[in-house]
């Protein structure tokens, strides 16, 4: 039998819900491409697309602004529970402990309850967020779509702008879902117990905590201010080679051409931010590490992932580092509960094998 590190290429389920083609450098949600989506629908109806297999008629999408609406009126008990919990904190962390003690409507069904979870989980991260600032909770808004409300929650009662809001979306729609990752198996692990959809989320986010998976993004940022001008950018690249390190936002163990994800958020960057230094930058480090990578890992292919792109978009949003990974989570939690609820129909405990590889001893 062999030994698969990581259970790379290993099949570990069979889903309709998303197909990533890494040697053609496509995603399709649902059968349908993603430029297909981006800002030409919604976050909730791209959300109902993958939780159902279609998009929401006009009596589905009330239903689903009705149940968004649902998951804003956190229970009394949870803002006690979060008012008790140290502001040090982790972000990701008081949010799942404050997603886990949610009281869920009982006549919700399964989707209702996924969009639920999905309004609910951001108004306590940002809930906790401002406590770490010290500054007072704005809550969300029944008038204002998913996205628009982020935003108004993370600012503290700013209003948010339409453009803002079109980038923000684009990158969550491009974000929610990507097969079989780390965190959506770690959910459907769960799930595959029978344990309920508020568990297996919870599973999920905690694998997103871990740095492999979701702390990319904010590493870009950091790669950004240490090179600090276009000139510094080759002999930083060049140094950073020199010393075995990886290239941050370079390379996918997917993908073996541009992520297609990238491709999308590059053309929103270069309009977010349209002929600010910041821009210009981080075209001179790509084409440079793409470059440089070439001549010194032939072979591999790597181009910058999502996570690069994702860096640039972010700031360009004024969306503070600390807050990458979560919204990173705000964004995917859709993919997450979307393989909950397909394992939930599988209804098969997922327990692979371990083979064993250390040595036999016996007693003297």
């Amino acid at each position: 039998m062999a030994w698969v590190n990581g259970l790379q290429d290993v099949v570990a389920a069979h889903t309709e819900i998303s197909e990533v083609d890494g040697e053609a450098g496509r995603i399709s949600y649902r059968g349908m491409l993603m430029n297909q989506l981006v800002g030409k629908a919604s976050y909730e109806e791209v959300a109902h697309l993958l939780w159902t297999g279609h998009l929401p008629s006009r009596e589905e999408r009330d239903d689903l602004v009705r149940s968004f609406q649902a998951g804003h009126q956190i229970a009394e008990n949870v803002v006690d529970v979060m008012n008790h919990l140290p502001a040090k904190m982790d972000l990701m962390d008081a949010a799942t402990i404050g997603l886990l003690s949610l009281d869920v409507p009982e006549n919700l069904n399964k989707v209702s309850q996924a969009a639920f979870y999905t309004s609910a989980f951001p108004v306590l991260l940002l809930m906790h967020y401002a406590k770490q600032k010290g500054v007072p909770f704005i809550g969300p808004r029944n008038d204002l779509g998913h996205v628009a409300n982020y935003l108004w929650m993370q600012t503290g009662g700013e209003e948010p702008h339409e453009r803002s809001v079109k980038v923000l979306e684009a990158y969550m729609i491009l974000t929610m879902e990507h097969s079989l990752n780390a965190s959506a198996f770690a959910g459907r692990v769960a799930a595959s117990t029978r344990a309920t959809m508020q568990r297996a989320l919870a599973a999920a986010m905690m694998a997103m905590t871990g740095e492999l998976h979701g702390g990319a993004p904010s590493q870009v940022i950091d790669m950004f201010n240490e090179i600090e001008t276009e000139e510094n950018a080759e002999s930083w690249l060049r140094d950073r080679l020199a010393q075995g390190q990886r290239i941050m936002g370079f390379g996918h163990r997917i993908y073996r051409t541009l992520d297609p994800r990238a491709r999308v958020l590059r053309d929103i960057a270069v309009e977010a931010l349209k002929g600010q230094e910041a821009l210009k930058l981080a075209q001179v480090v790509e084409d440079k590490a793409t470059e440089l990578l070439a001549t010194h890992k032939p072979g591999r292919r790597l181009f910058t992932n999502v996570e690069y792109w994702a860096a640039c978009v972010l700031r360009a949003l004024q969306i503070p580092p600390e807050l990458y990974t979560p919204t990173f989570s705000a964004s995917r939690i859709v993919g997450w509960s979307a393989h909950i609820l397909e394992q939930q129909d599988v209804d098969k405990l997922i327990r692979p094998k371990a083979l064993y590889v250390g040595t036999n001893h016996e007693l003297e």
